[in-house]
């Protein structure tokens, strides 16, 4: 049986990685958030920034956009601390969800529940940072 490829946790990364994104159809970079060595060609992405997108979880075509939008922009992703604009991202997935879950209940394809359940993971995210009122 064939051993499987080593794997490395985000927290224990000390130099850049090269990275061929299937879901981005492009490479990328990821770099420890201290990482001040050569310029890497490309878009790198901080173990900050890798965190905060395991943790919105977005869908593919929301991994594009936010990818495009900071490679355009050369900006880079930070946390939202702001509660009104969690609460809103909160309410604007759970509509989705529900909208979802109904199309689920009437025979959705795999597609619909492979969406379903990355936004129930983004919901329980962003439960994770509400604050009560």
């Amino acid at each position: 049986m064939p051993t499987p490829p080593p794997t490395l946790r985000l927290d224990q990364l000390r130099d850049p990685v090269h990275v061929r994104s299937r879901a981005l159809g492009e490479d990328l970079w990821i770099a420890p958030d201290e990482y001040a060595g050569e310029t890497l060609e490309g878009v790198v992405y901080s173990v900050s920034e890798c965190l905060i997108l395991l943790e919105l979880a977005p869908g593919r075509d929301e991994l594009v956009a936010i990818h495009r939008a900071k490679a355009r922009l050369d900006a880079d992703l930070v946390r939202d601390t702001d509660q009104s604009s969690v609460r809103q991202a909160y309410h604007a997935a759970l509509a989705r969800y529900r909208e979802l879950e109904r199309a689920c209940d009437q025979g959705g394809s795999p597609e619909t529940e492979a969406e379903l359940l990355a936004l129930a993971q983004t919901l329980t995210a962003l439960t994770g940072r509400l604050e009560a009122p």
